[in-house]
């Protein structure tokens, strides 16, 4: 019994510092610079964005997206051979927004006379506004560059302090977000519509169903749907008189009732319904083989969280009714029983899910309790 509750505290311990490691940091996605000077190579932009990226990355204030994550996004999203097509402002909000990204930093390189140029604006993707501006001159050589670059990041690590880490900047922003994101709503509403009237109009069928296809790109995943299935399969451990291990499969089907897409408590609210297959194994004196077939309606909330890999945490609730069928040697015997859980979930952005928890049923004379850990995916 105390090997089981040792194992299952290690795997909630490893869990939770995965995804509170990077839980309270903003995501960045700091995109190609664009040469309105026409005077740099594609080099030497190449390795201007690296370097202003490294620079972000060493002052471990944002989660810099890699390279890598945003050219597999620019191909398999937005349709292009590679990211650094991606020069205007609206393309790269979008590109921005299909790395679920939180902000992202674009650069611009200008000439005026000998004077060049560079200038850098933070765009906090909820409000698709820019929040802070940076701009620095240099002479044109490589090493001028490289001083500007420096002080750019360092402008841009400045505004994430004032901007987002300080507590009554903080609290200013919570209070007017919410009323931002419904004047953005309204508005994504009309644009929206204006798309479909547009289409409409468009000779080219295609061609209207990949404009519309657009509008709805940055949609959320297959969590934020109205309804969702979740396959699970996992092990028992009952801890009462008779300690067994066992093994179990099952479905769940759930309804999303509520959602809160921003700010502070953003998650899913769902109720809905389950089914598993539990068998146990006797471990120790018992000689009763156990099965138990659970149906279950589910109630629970899983918050949104910004880690890379992590998109959900939760709590959910069961309650419902059990067939249990007891296996002797002398026969087997069927009874109903009363069944409940209570689990603490993460839904990953592959949409892996490990569940966490401990349950029991209870028939006339008799009850059952047992902690299980299910592994499993959402379809």
């Amino acid at each position: 019994m105390k090997k089981i509750c040792c194992f299952v505290f290690l795997v909630l311990c490893v869990f939770f510092k995965l995804f509170a490691e990077d839980d309270d940091k903003l995501r960045l996605a700091v995109m190609e610079f664009e040469d309105r000077s026409g005077t740099l190579s594609k080099q030497v932009l190449s390795d201007a964005t690296e370097y202003l990226r490294g620079a972000l990355i060493s002052a471990n204030k944002y989660t810099v997206i890699a390279t890598e994550r945003q050219n597999q996004a620019m191909i398999k999203d937005m349709k292009k051979e590679s990211y650094k097509e991606c020069n205007d402002k609206n393309c790269q909000i979008q590109l921005g927004q299909a790395l679920s990204a939180d902000t992202i930093l674009r650069t611009t390189i200008t000439r005026l006379g000998q004077t060049f140029v560079i200038a850098s604006e933070l765009i906090d993707l909820a409000k698709e506004a820019t929040v802070v501006g940076a701009r620095e001159k240099y002479d044109g050589t490589e090493n001028s560059l490289s001083t500007a670059l420096d002080n750019i990041a360092e402008k841009v690590i400045a505004a994430y302090e004032s901007i987002y880490n300080s507590e009554s900047s903080r609290k200013d922003y919570s209070e007017n977000e919410e009323k931002e994101v419904k004047e953005e709503k309204a508005e994504t509403q009309v644009a929206k519509s204006n798309e479909v009237a547009k289409s409409k109009n468009i000779e080219d069928e295609t061609e209207a169903k990949e404009k519309l296809a657009q509008v709805y790109s940055n949609a959320d995943e297959r969590m934020d749907k109205l309804f969702t299935g979740r396959y699970k399969f996992g092990i028992l451990a009952n801890f009462d008189s008779a300690e067994k291990l066992g093994l179990s499969t099952g479905l769940d089907f759930n309804f999303n009732v509520f959602r809160k897409p921003y700010g502070g408590g953003a998650g899913n609210l769902y109720v809905g319904f389950g089914f598993d297959f539990q068998f146990y194994l006797p471990i120790e004196y018992s000689e009763i083989f156990y099965m138990t077939i659970p149906v279950l309606a589910n109630i629970g909330y899983d918050f949104r969280v910004s880690t890379y890999t992590l998109r959900y945490v939760g709590f959910w609730f069961s309650l419902g009714g059990s067939e249990s069928i007891f296996i002797w040697d002398e026969g087997t015997e069927h009874e109903g029983a009363f069944a409940w859980e209570l689990g603490f979930d993460m839904i990953f952005r592959n949409r892996f899910i490990l569940d966490l928890g401990f349950g029991g049923d209870a028939g006339s004379g008799w009850h059952s309790s047992y902690f299980f850990l299910n592994i499993g995916t959402v379809f």
